[in-house]
């Protein structure tokens, strides 16, 4: 495993490498809420531009990852900090 991954995630998608996750059959986007995928929608235009190496990479670069000792989980409050502050960067006007 290289890079900040859930295992038990990480095993059971690892066969398809850096190549996309087919969406299952059973899947319904009809049960999410207006809430969730507002946000799932804004996760996809921000990194859904990025292929699965440059994820990757961005990962390794950002603060949660490079303060996290190696084979440690990162911390939700490490996390949220960092997203936090990207979320308030993306609203500032340029």
């Amino acid at each position: 495993m290289r890079g900040p991954v859930i295992p038990d995630v990480y095993h059971l998608y690892s066969e398809f490498e850096s190549r996309p996750i087919p969406r299952p059959d059973e899947f319904n986007p009809g049960i999410i809420n207006a809430p969730t995928r507002e946000f799932l929608d804004e996760v996809y235009d921000v990194y859904g531009q990025f292929s699965a190496w440059k994820l990757h990479n961005m990962t390794r670069d950002e603060e949660p990852w490079k303060s996290t000792s190696q084979g440690h989980v990162i911390s939700l409050e490490k996390m949220g900090k960092f997203f936090s502050l990207q979320a308030e960067e993306a609203e500032e006007p340029e």
